[in-house]
């Protein structure tokens, strides 16, 4: 019921349409000038293919997971090996929007196939779906983007936003923006909010309240709070302290 897909029927309402078409124009005038800006740069050229990103061949139907950069990756990376783990014979598709978190996810190891997250503009993402066929998209965090969000539920596909946050700065720029906003966010078919602050946040952008939950900080369950003992040994040592004295590690 959480994952209900009856609720990604509904069509947008010709308002709605009429904020997507300004915002579609708006990103239409950005591109170009924001692809001769990665040209002219070779360290962010690659990011010239979150125009055209490559996705998993048609018919593997993975579920895809977004992580804007490093930090964001290094916290899907415990969520991503549980889900495999799960269910070892579903494929993953990974994406992140920066050359470093794709650097980072090469170098990774990661049970997934990678690719760039695609420019926020109907005709790239409308591609990039046609060619991946997600079963599901999970979001992390505050990764909401207009067309990634409406376009995949037009196409059937479930949005979930996992560790989601609504810091005081990005509540202030969202409600500028609501009339824009709004129907992204009631959108989402699953959010699993950080505290009950944030999750009371989405609700008043729009979220169902039946498809909130609080289910904490991702980032924290990636966290190792035991170290080798070893390790543990000589440091405690070297600062003059017993071995069996008590260790705050922070950080």
């Amino acid at each position: 019921r959480f994952l209900d897909r009856r609720r990604l029927k509904a069509a947008c309402e010709p308002k709605d349409m009429m904020r997507y078409l300004l915002y579609d124009m708006a990103t239409t005038l950005a591109a170009p000038a924001g692809a001769i800006w990665l040209a002219a740069r070779s360290r962010h050229r690659p990011l010239l293919r979150r125009f055209s990103p490559l996705a998993t061949p048609r018919g593997a139907r993975p579920l895809w997971l977004q992580a804007c950069s490093v930090g964001e990756l290094m916290a899907i990376k415990p969520l991503l090996e549980a889900l495999r783990a799960r269910w070892p014979d579903m494929p993953f598709l990974l994406t992140t929007s920066t050359v470093s978190g794709r650097r980072w996810a090469d170098s990774a190891n990661l049970p997934a196939s990678l690719a760039y997250f695609p420019f926020d503009h109907a005709a790239v993402v409308s591609r990039f779906l046609r060619l991946a066929q997600p079963r599901a998209l999970v979001l992390l965090e505050t990764e909401l983007w207009p067309n990634v969000v409406r376009l995949s539920r037009r196409a059937q596909v479930p949005v979930v936003l996992l560790s989601a946050r609504l810091s005081d700065k990005h509540l202030a720029r969202y409600h500028r923006f609501q009339s824009v906003l709004r129907p992204v966010f009631a959108g989402l078919t699953a959010v699993g909010a950080q505290n009950e602050e944030y999750a009371r946040r989405f609700a008043a952008m729009g979220v169902a309240p039946s498809a909130l939950r609080v289910t904490g900080n991702i980032k924290f369950d990636g966290v190792r709070t035991e170290g080798r003992d070893e390790l543990r040994h000589r440091v405690l040592a070297e600062n003059g302290y017993p071995p069996d004295a008590r260790v705050l590690r922070v950080g």
